[in-house]
């Protein structure tokens, strides 16, 4: 028995350090493609999606042997967790409270549409309701990371979790290289105005900030990352509601029954607000006390001062990068090419004119409100 224990986490050590090296390598072809190629300062190529393709390369170009499985899932499941709730530790409202009050009709408006759309247009299609669930709150909220949660609190399929993620990613990549020329045409270079609709139009934070700082590259204004980055950390925020929300019409209208039927009866606090989103929300409280602590006020306590604060942060978010990204190396180990060709090109449409329609309505309120 003993001997049997020493087995199996030897295995669980072996598909940490596959996943761990995925990681690896995803950072520097990220870095490579962004930096090198592109000529980024900061990669707008995100390593979460380089692993996917990674793993999802390996899953279906070898066999993996199967005593990798325990390890992967957990990585897909436990490691994600842990990442998203050391992600909130991004977040603080005191970088926010300049502008939110401005900002936050246009952001709401934007999410309600992003969230709503593809259901309806899914009326027609006749998708798998979770795929599309995915796709909506990859639009709405944050990309990857509102996909990776929200896929975890339903227990959505991996397979439709891969296949959201590419459809999010191909249109966040595409407005990321068009929006900020574009912007710079319809706003007539209104720095906010670009920024706000910067913020709200592109999906993933790289995304935006690699659009932000693509426009600053060009047309010699930094002003327009400061009030895109800060409105996309804004919008992330809303992963807090907009997970238990999901969570809750799941049990009403039984979204993933097919796929999970006993998480449908999970009628626990847990199920409707999963822990993991509570420590985000704590993370969130611990980065606002803390910058109101040594960043405003320059307190410290020992040794213990702003840079040291600042220091901690950063190498705390840098594990959750890591966890994220071997998470979905996970993700991508486990999802056959199969699923692609059993849902065609229906989710692509989906994503894309759910990210045209984002896209105008950004525009309209903008113009609107300011």
């Amino acid at each position: 028995m003993k001997m049997k224990r020493m087995v199996s986490i030897l295995h669980g050590c072996l598909a940490m350090a596959l996943l761990f090296s995925m990681y690896l390598i995803s950072e520097q072809i990220s870095k490579y493609v962004g930096v090198q190629v592109l000529g980024f300062a900061n990669s707008p190529i995100s390593p979460v999606m380089v692993a996917l393709v990674i793993g999802f390369v390996l899953r279906n170009a070898f066999r993996l042997p199967s005593f990798l499985d325990k390890g992967i899932s957990f990585g897909a499941k436990k490691l994600l967790r842990y990442g998203i709730v050391l992600l909130g530790l991004r977040l603080s409202v005191i970088q926010a409270q300049e502008i939110v009050v401005s900002v936050i009709p246009v952001i709401i408006l934007c999410v309600v549409i992003g969230l709503s759309l593809p259901h309806i247009f899914n009326k027609v299609l006749h998708l798998p309701s979770s795929l599309v669930t995915l796709i909506s709150v990859g639009t709405a909220i944050c990309g990857i990371t509102a996909i990776a949660a929200t896929s975890e609190s339903l227990s959505i399929k991996e397979e439709h979790t891969a296949y959201a993620i590419t459809t999010i990613t191909i249109f966040g990549l595409l407005g990321m290289a068009i929006y900020p020329f574009l912007s710079h045409v319809i706003f007539t270079g209104n720095s906010f105005m670009i920024g706000l609709f910067l913020g709200t139009s592109i999906h993933d934070t790289a995304q935006v900030t690699g659009a932000a700082f693509l426009y600053q590259d060009f047309y010699y204004d930094a002003t327009v990352v400061q009030v895109a980055t800060i409105v996309k950390l804004i919008r992330n925020t809303f992963m807090v509601v907009i997970i238990p929300g999901l969570t809750l019409l799941n049990r009403r209208y039984a979204l993933s029954d097919v796929e999970n039927p006993q998480r449908n009866r999970d009628r626990s606090f847990k199920g409707l607000f999963p822990i993991f989103i509570i420590g985000f929300v704590a993370m969130m409280g611990v980065r606002t006390i803390g910058d109101h602590f040594f960043v405003m006020n320059s307190a410290s306590i020992f040794t213990f001062n702003n840079t040291s604060w600042n220091m901690t942060i950063n190498f705390l978010l840098r594990i959750s990068s890591i966890f994220i990204t071997m998470a979905l190396a996970s993700v991508g180990l486990s999802t056959s090419v199969g699923v692609f060709k059993n849902l065609g090109f229906k989710p692509i449409l989906v994503g894309l004119i759910t990210t045209m329609t984002v896209g105008i309505t950004s525009c309209i309120l903008i113009f609107l409100l300011f």
